[in-house]
């Protein structure tokens, strides 16, 4: 995506979101949240799929109206061509900073490729996201989220882009 088209798309999405309030979920609202409405942390617990809309940005489901636009703060490479990441977290939060890994699918085996890290998470609806697809004629078509097992995923050579 050009960088004009994801400056103009960012300003448009926190714009929207500025208007909202935060959406809550349950004990793991942290009160650091910023003026945004945006949240430090999600609760994994919440999250029922996920959907890689661009190397940019993951939208997170948590119920059937309620969603989670992460803006990463640097381009993933091949976070969109994978379309799937692996994380893992000590806690049971997602939170800023957490570390995902793209998931590369190569001669049927999943090795795990480019480092990437998690931005604030957005609370949106879904007239957010119809807004953003609109705006970008990009379908966004949540998945569910995949179980892949330690075992069923390699150790790829990639770094963490800077």
């Amino acid at each position: 995506m050009p960088r004009k088209t994801w400056k103009t798309l960012s300003a448009f999405f926190l714009v929207s979101l500025a208007m909202q309030a935060p959406v809550v979920l349950g004990d793991d609202h942290d009160e650091d949240d910023e003026d945004d409405g945006s949240e430090r942390c999600i609760s994994m617990r919440a999250v029922r799929s996920t959907d890689v809309y661009d190397d940019n940005t993951i939208i997170f489901k948590a119920s059937s109206s309620r969603y989670y636009v992460n803006f990463l703060p640097r381009s993933c490479r091949g976070l969109a061509r994978e379309g799937r990441f692996s994380y893992e977290t000590i806690t049971t939060r997602l939170c800023e900073g957490d570390s995902i890994r793209t998931l590369q699918d190569i001669g049927g085996r999943l090795q795990e490729g480019m480092l990437c890290r998690l931005g604030r998470f957005y609370p949106a609806t879904q007239d957010d996201l119809d807004a953003m697809v609109a705006r970008d004629n990009v379908p966004v078509m949540p998945k569910e989220v995949d179980g892949a097992t330690p075992e069923d995923v390699g150790n790829g050579e990639d770094t963490e882009q800077d």
